[in-house]
């Protein structure tokens, strides 16, 4: 089943060749030729043509396409300044190839392997937890508002405490199933409850389904587990 068919080819305007007498491109590679210079109009990269271009030089010029999965966590910005990192999986000799072009993209090039698809998973992981973030924020400022305390004041909390930490710390305890309680899930929901109540019927986005987690986790014999234990249905 054909989804989509590209054509790509060459485009010139036949008056101006024959005004200035000159000799219409034949072939990809009479595009080298120095009478075009600062005369060709290449579309970028992220468009399809522009990316057929330098597919059909690499061709004409003894080259091909070879692919590996690299995706990165990069703002625009942080893509003009070259920094930031960039996730590859594919086959090693594609990588050792091209490892010192993708090494002055970005500041860190992270190798993860063969495994094709590996990088483009991390790079959803990665993604998963800055919409997570911004999920919690939006909920601290619920609750912020429910009680009357300016967003930028209760942000202020962050500056000295900085959970981040608890990503690697009860990361590590939940994958290898260790669920014993450094927080325990009961008491935690209790906190739940103070959360939710705080808010005053402003809009939540993470909380309330994570207060679903904790009672489904609660209900099947965890509530003296950590916190961590509403994980343990997809670590089994």
């Amino acid at each position: 089943m054909t989804i989509g068919v590209v054509a790509t080819g060459l485009m010139y305007n036949k008056k101006y060749y024959a005004d200035n007498k000159l000799a219409p491109p034949t072939s990809w590679n009479d595009l080298k030729d120095v009478k075009f210079r600062k005369k060709l109009v290449i579309p970028p990269m992220n468009n399809s043509y522009g990316l057929h271009t330098v597919v059909m030089m690499a061709r004409l010029n003894g080259g091909g396409v070879r692919f590996l999965h690299a995706p990165v966590f990069m703002s625009p910005l942080m893509a003009k300044d070259a920094v930031g990192m960039m996730l590859v999986s594919g086959p090693n000799d594609i990588y050792t190839a091209v490892r010192a072009a993708l090494e002055k993209m970005t500041g860190d090039v992270w190798y993860l392997g063969e495994t094709p698809g590996l990088a483009a998973s991390y790079k959803i992981f990665g993604n998963s937890m800055l919409f997570v973030i911004a999920a919690g924020v939006s909920d601290v400022f619920a609750m912020a508002k429910g009680l009357g305390i300016p967003a930028a004041d209760a942000l202020t909390v962050f500056s000295k405490f900085q959970p981040g930490g608890v990503i690697k710390s009860r990361g590590e305890k939940m994958a290898r199933g260790d669920f014993s309680a450094s927080f325990e899930l009961t008491m935690a929901r209790k906190d739940m409850r103070l959360m939710l109540e705080a808010a005053d019927g402003q809009p939540m986005t993470v909380l309330p389904g994570v207060a679903k987690a904790m009672d489904a986790a609660i209900a099947k014999g965890h509530g003296k587990d950590d916190l961590g234990a509403i994980a343990a249905e997809v670590i089994k």
